[in-house]
């Protein structure tokens, strides 16, 4: 009986430590195939925003500049390829940014940052708007020779046309 005990304890051990292994594979496999999905996320977003409209209408003598979004960024881009980029990112300490302006700036970022579940920017109206508000307050602090645009979220990663700013007329919105 004392054998049969301990032969039960046994193959209950053995079963729970092999369905213990499986569990653990099981979440090991879902978080390497999650991994491989959000990679595979970001290099479609990459390969959409890399096929993006690049022409811009400024000459080499100009300053261009572009204010767009992405993850860990200024916000601010110089127009100028360089390699397999179409554009350079500038910091704002690069550009003596006032502490307010490039505060504001990385608000921005943020807020493209935080997506909804669905990878989504909550607001998108709301965020073109802000990132079309910065482009023309760095296009002020630049000076009118500079030349500014700025390139927005259209949603599902994809970017609208750029459009060049002009603080001399009202924003567009």
């Amino acid at each position: 009986m004392h054998e049969t005990k301990i032969e039960l304890s046994l193959i209950l051990s053995i079963v729970l430590g092999v369905a213990a292994l499986w569990i653990g594979l099981t979440v090991i496999a879902m978080r390497k195939k999650r991994k491989a999905n959000d990679e595979s996320a970001l290099l479609a977003r990459m390969a959409r925003r890399a096929r993006t409209r690049t022409q811009t209408n400024i000459s080499p003598a100009q300053s261009g500049y572009r204010v767009m979004a992405d993850y860990g960024s200024s916000g601010i881009w110089k127009i100028q390829s360089s390699g397999m980029f179409r554009h350079l990112m500038v910091d704002h300490a690069l550009l003596k940014l006032p502490p307010e302006l490039s505060g504001r700036f990385t608000q921005w970022i943020e807020m493209y940052e935080e997506r909804t579940p669905t990878h989504e920017i909550e607001n998108l109206e709301r965020f073109n708007a802000v990132g079309i508000e910065l482009a023309r307050a760095l296009k002020i602090f630049l000076g009118k020779d500079a030349y500014v645009e700025y390139q927005g979220e259209q949603g599902s990663d994809d970017l609208l046309d750029a459009v060049p700013i002009d603080v001399d007329s009202p924003p567009k919105q």
